[in-house]
Protein backbone atom coordinates (compact mmCIF):
# COMPACT_ATOMS: atom_id res chain seq x y z
CA UNK A 1 0.00 0.00 0.00
CA UNK A 2 1.24 3.43 -0.83
CA UNK A 3 1.25 6.13 1.92
CA UNK A 4 2.87 8.66 0.06
CA UNK A 5 3.02 11.33 2.43
CA UNK A 6 4.83 13.98 0.28
CA UNK A 7 4.28 18.01 1.21
CA UNK A 8 1.75 19.50 -0.21
CA UNK A 9 1.11 22.99 -1.23
CA UNK A 10 -2.29 23.58 0.09
CA UNK A 11 -3.70 26.27 2.65
CA UNK A 12 -6.53 24.38 4.59
CA UNK A 13 -9.04 26.24 7.31
CA UNK A 14 -6.79 24.34 9.88
CA UNK A 15 -2.95 23.93 8.70
CA UNK A 16 -1.81 22.37 12.03
CA UNK A 17 -4.69 20.45 12.86
CA UNK A 18 -4.90 18.94 8.72
CA UNK A 19 -1.20 18.12 9.23
CA UNK A 20 -1.69 16.21 12.26
CA UNK A 21 -4.71 14.21 11.17
CA UNK A 22 -2.83 13.53 7.85
CA UNK A 23 0.40 11.90 9.57
CA UNK A 24 -1.89 10.33 11.98
CA UNK A 25 -4.15 8.30 9.56
CA UNK A 26 -0.94 7.62 7.54
CA UNK A 27 0.95 6.14 10.34
CA UNK A 28 -2.70 3.86 11.54
CA UNK A 29 -2.73 2.71 7.86
CA UNK A 30 1.04 1.68 7.49
CA UNK A 31 0.55 -0.20 10.98
CA UNK A 32 -2.65 -2.07 8.99
CA UNK A 33 -5.24 -0.50 11.90
CA UNK A 34 -7.29 0.46 8.46
CA UNK A 35 -10.80 0.87 10.66
CA UNK A 36 -8.85 3.56 12.75
CA UNK A 37 -8.00 5.60 9.53
CA UNK A 38 -10.74 5.75 7.53
CA UNK A 39 -12.02 8.35 9.83
CA UNK A 40 -9.44 10.32 10.12
CA UNK A 41 -8.76 10.35 6.31
CA UNK A 42 -12.53 11.50 5.99
CA UNK A 43 -11.75 14.44 8.64
CA UNK A 44 -8.45 15.66 6.06
CA UNK A 45 -10.58 14.86 3.74
CA UNK A 46 -13.19 17.92 4.77
CA UNK A 47 -10.28 19.84 5.18
CA UNK A 48 -8.60 19.12 2.19
CA UNK A 49 -11.22 18.84 -0.25
CA UNK A 50 -8.83 19.58 -3.62
CA UNK A 51 -5.61 17.01 -2.55
CA UNK A 52 -5.95 13.92 -4.63
CA UNK A 53 -3.07 12.19 -2.01
CA UNK A 54 -5.99 12.29 0.46
CA UNK A 55 -8.85 10.69 -1.78
CA UNK A 56 -6.02 8.11 -3.04
CA UNK A 57 -5.13 7.02 0.16
CA UNK A 58 -8.50 6.55 1.15
CA UNK A 59 -9.56 4.85 -1.99
CA UNK A 60 -6.58 2.47 -0.80
CA UNK A 61 -7.52 1.87 2.41
CA UNK A 62 -11.16 1.03 1.63
CA UNK A 63 -10.36 -1.11 -0.96
CA UNK A 64 -8.02 -2.95 1.52
CA UNK A 65 -11.28 -3.19 3.42
CA UNK A 66 -13.34 -4.77 0.80
CA UNK A 67 -15.87 -1.33 0.10
CA UNK A 68 -15.02 -1.40 -3.20
CA UNK A 69 -17.56 0.56 -4.28
CA UNK A 70 -16.92 3.45 -1.48
CA UNK A 71 -12.99 3.24 -2.46
CA UNK A 72 -14.03 3.07 -6.31
CA UNK A 73 -15.81 6.77 -5.67
CA UNK A 74 -12.87 7.67 -3.62
CA UNK A 75 -10.25 6.94 -6.72
CA UNK A 76 -12.50 8.45 -9.05
CA UNK A 77 -12.57 11.69 -6.97
CA UNK A 78 -8.56 11.59 -7.16
CA UNK A 79 -8.67 11.26 -10.62
CA UNK A 80 -10.89 13.96 -11.21
CA UNK A 81 -8.23 16.35 -8.81
CA UNK A 82 -5.58 14.67 -10.83
CA UNK A 83 -4.99 13.12 -14.49
CA UNK A 84 -1.73 12.90 -14.29
CA UNK A 85 -0.99 10.66 -11.33
CA UNK A 86 0.19 7.26 -12.58
CA UNK A 87 -0.59 5.91 -9.42
CA UNK A 88 -4.29 6.63 -9.06
CA UNK A 89 -4.75 5.04 -12.58
CA UNK A 90 -3.55 1.85 -11.54
CA UNK A 91 -5.45 1.76 -8.37
CA UNK A 92 -8.66 2.71 -10.36
CA UNK A 93 -7.75 -0.37 -12.22
CA UNK A 94 -7.47 -2.64 -9.04
CA UNK A 95 -10.39 -1.52 -8.10
CA UNK A 96 -12.45 -2.18 -11.58
CA UNK A 97 -10.93 -5.52 -11.50
CA UNK A 98 -12.29 -6.01 -7.81
CA UNK A 99 -15.57 -4.83 -9.34
CA UNK A 100 -15.53 -6.69 -12.32
CA UNK A 101 -15.09 -4.60 -14.51
CA UNK A 102 -12.47 -5.78 -17.23
CA UNK A 103 -12.36 -3.88 -20.17
CA UNK A 104 -12.26 -0.52 -17.58
CA UNK A 105 -9.80 -2.00 -15.45
CA UNK A 106 -7.78 -2.48 -18.58
CA UNK A 107 -8.09 1.15 -19.86
CA UNK A 108 -7.01 2.33 -16.41
CA UNK A 109 -3.79 0.28 -16.37
CA UNK A 110 -3.45 1.70 -19.88
CA UNK A 111 -3.41 5.04 -18.44
CA UNK A 112 -1.10 4.42 -16.03
CA UNK A 113 1.57 3.13 -18.51
CA UNK A 114 0.83 6.26 -20.77
CA UNK A 115 1.43 8.33 -17.89
CA UNK A 116 4.79 6.42 -16.39
CA UNK A 117 5.81 3.72 -19.32
CA UNK A 118 8.07 2.18 -16.64
CA UNK A 119 5.23 0.92 -14.34
CA UNK A 120 5.65 -2.52 -14.13
CA UNK A 121 2.57 -2.95 -11.37
CA UNK A 122 0.38 -1.20 -14.21
CA UNK A 123 2.32 -3.72 -16.84
CA UNK A 124 1.48 -6.53 -14.57
CA UNK A 125 -2.22 -5.73 -14.09
CA UNK A 126 -2.57 -5.79 -17.69
CA UNK A 127 -0.94 -9.20 -18.15
CA UNK A 128 -3.26 -11.06 -15.67
CA UNK A 129 -6.15 -9.63 -16.87
CA UNK A 130 -5.31 -10.73 -20.92
CA UNK A 131 -4.77 -14.13 -18.90
CA UNK A 132 -8.23 -13.90 -17.34
CA UNK A 133 -9.86 -13.16 -20.60
CA UNK A 134 -7.67 -15.71 -22.43
CA UNK A 135 -5.73 -13.41 -24.89
CA UNK A 136 -2.78 -14.82 -24.50
CA UNK A 137 -0.84 -12.99 -27.35
CA UNK A 138 -1.93 -9.59 -25.75
CA UNK A 139 -0.88 -10.79 -22.03
CA UNK A 140 2.85 -11.95 -23.56
CA UNK A 141 3.28 -8.50 -25.28
CA UNK A 142 2.72 -6.82 -21.62
CA UNK A 143 4.42 -9.20 -19.75
CA UNK A 144 7.71 -8.46 -22.57
CA UNK A 145 6.89 -4.25 -21.36
CA UNK A 146 7.76 -5.90 -17.69
CA UNK A 147 10.71 -7.84 -18.32
CA UNK A 148 12.42 -5.01 -20.39
CA UNK A 149 12.33 -3.11 -17.74
CA UNK A 150 13.02 -5.96 -14.89
CA UNK A 151 14.46 -9.12 -16.35
CA UNK A 152 13.43 -12.31 -14.65
CA UNK A 153 10.96 -9.79 -12.73
CA UNK A 154 9.35 -12.55 -9.28
CA UNK A 155 5.31 -11.91 -10.30
CA UNK A 156 5.88 -11.53 -14.15
CA UNK A 157 7.60 -15.25 -14.40
CA UNK A 158 4.76 -16.22 -11.81
CA UNK A 159 2.55 -15.30 -14.77
CA UNK A 160 4.61 -16.25 -17.79
CA UNK A 161 4.82 -19.44 -16.10
CA UNK A 162 0.67 -19.49 -15.84
CA UNK A 163 1.03 -18.47 -19.68
CA UNK A 164 3.18 -21.33 -20.77
CA UNK A 165 1.35 -23.79 -19.00
CA UNK A 166 -1.97 -22.34 -20.95
CA UNK A 167 0.09 -23.05 -23.82
CA UNK A 168 0.89 -26.54 -22.89
CA UNK A 169 5.08 -25.77 -22.60
CA UNK A 170 5.84 -27.33 -19.20
CA UNK A 171 8.92 -27.18 -19.66
CA UNK A 172 8.97 -23.24 -19.92
CA UNK A 173 6.64 -22.91 -17.32
CA UNK A 174 8.60 -25.13 -14.74
CA UNK A 175 11.37 -22.60 -15.46
CA UNK A 176 9.48 -19.61 -15.02
CA UNK A 177 8.07 -20.63 -11.38
CA UNK A 178 11.46 -21.57 -10.50
CA UNK A 179 12.23 -18.19 -11.14
CA UNK A 180 9.33 -16.84 -9.26
CA UNK A 181 9.51 -19.19 -5.74
CA UNK A 182 13.09 -18.80 -5.77
CA UNK A 183 12.74 -15.14 -5.64
CA UNK A 184 9.83 -14.92 -3.31
CA UNK A 185 9.84 -18.56 -1.96
CA UNK A 186 6.14 -17.78 -2.06
CA UNK A 187 3.85 -20.55 -1.71
CA UNK A 188 1.58 -20.59 -4.61
CA UNK A 189 4.69 -20.22 -6.63
CA UNK A 190 6.27 -23.12 -5.32
CA UNK A 191 3.17 -24.97 -5.28
CA UNK A 192 2.72 -24.53 -9.43
CA UNK A 193 6.19 -25.46 -9.58
CA UNK A 194 5.61 -28.66 -7.94
CA UNK A 195 2.40 -29.54 -9.96
CA UNK A 196 4.71 -28.90 -13.33
CA UNK A 197 7.96 -30.59 -11.94
CA UNK A 198 5.35 -33.77 -10.70
CA UNK A 199 4.27 -33.39 -14.90
CA UNK A 200 7.43 -34.01 -16.02
CA UNK A 201 8.14 -36.81 -14.50
CA UNK A 202 10.46 -34.96 -11.36
CA UNK A 203 7.95 -36.20 -8.45
CA UNK A 204 10.46 -36.98 -5.77
CA UNK A 205 11.98 -33.38 -6.61
CA UNK A 206 8.36 -32.05 -6.27
CA UNK A 207 7.91 -33.65 -3.24
CA UNK A 208 10.91 -32.27 -1.36
CA UNK A 209 9.87 -28.71 -2.60
CA UNK A 210 6.36 -29.40 -1.16
CA UNK A 211 7.47 -30.66 2.37
CA UNK A 212 9.97 -27.87 2.34
CA UNK A 213 7.47 -25.60 1.98
CA UNK A 214 4.97 -26.79 3.93
CA UNK A 215 7.33 -27.28 7.21
CA UNK A 216 7.15 -22.83 6.57
CA UNK A 217 3.86 -22.74 5.39
CA UNK A 218 1.48 -25.44 7.23
CA UNK A 219 -1.49 -23.93 6.75
CA UNK A 220 -0.98 -23.81 2.99
CA UNK A 221 -3.99 -26.17 1.36
CA UNK A 222 -3.09 -26.44 -2.03
CA UNK A 223 0.36 -27.87 -0.99
CA UNK A 224 -1.52 -30.48 0.67
CA UNK A 225 -3.49 -31.33 -1.94
CA UNK A 226 -0.72 -31.13 -4.44
CA UNK A 227 1.54 -33.06 -1.98
CA UNK A 228 -1.18 -35.87 -1.92
CA UNK A 229 -1.87 -35.83 -5.67
CA UNK A 230 2.01 -36.65 -5.73
CA UNK A 231 2.09 -39.35 -3.27
CA UNK A 232 -1.33 -40.67 -5.24
CA UNK A 233 0.65 -41.05 -8.72
CA UNK A 234 3.75 -43.00 -6.94
CA UNK A 235 1.17 -45.59 -5.37
CA UNK A 236 1.46 -44.15 -1.40
CA UNK A 237 -1.61 -44.36 -0.82
CA UNK A 238 -1.08 -43.86 3.15
CA UNK A 239 0.77 -40.54 2.67
CA UNK A 240 -1.67 -39.52 -0.10
CA UNK A 241 -4.42 -40.07 2.47
CA UNK A 242 -2.48 -37.89 5.32
CA UNK A 243 -1.64 -35.07 3.29
CA UNK A 244 -5.18 -34.83 1.85
CA UNK A 245 -6.81 -34.84 5.39
CA UNK A 246 -4.04 -32.27 6.14
CA UNK A 247 -5.55 -30.01 3.26
CA UNK A 248 -9.38 -30.82 4.61
CA UNK A 249 -8.48 -29.86 8.04
CA UNK A 250 -7.79 -26.55 7.17
CA UNK A 251 -10.69 -26.50 4.68
CA UNK A 252 -13.22 -29.32 5.14
CA UNK A 253 -14.77 -28.00 2.22
CA UNK A 254 -11.83 -28.05 0.20
CA UNK A 255 -13.48 -30.20 -3.05
CA UNK A 256 -10.33 -30.94 -4.70
CA UNK A 257 -9.16 -32.53 -1.68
Amino acid sequence: MSMDEQSQTLTPPSAANAEALWRQANDLAAQGNLLGAVPLYLEVSDLWPDSPTVWLNLGIVLGALDRHEEALQCLLRAQGLDRNDPHIHYQLGQMHGQLGQLETAAQSFLAATASDPGYVDAWLGLADLSLQCRETELAQQYLNEVFLIIPDHPAGSFLQGNLFLREGDIDGAAESFAIAYNATHDPACGNNLASVLGQLGRAPEAIDLLEGLLKERPDYKLAWNTLGGLHMGGERYSEAREALMQALQIDDAFHAA
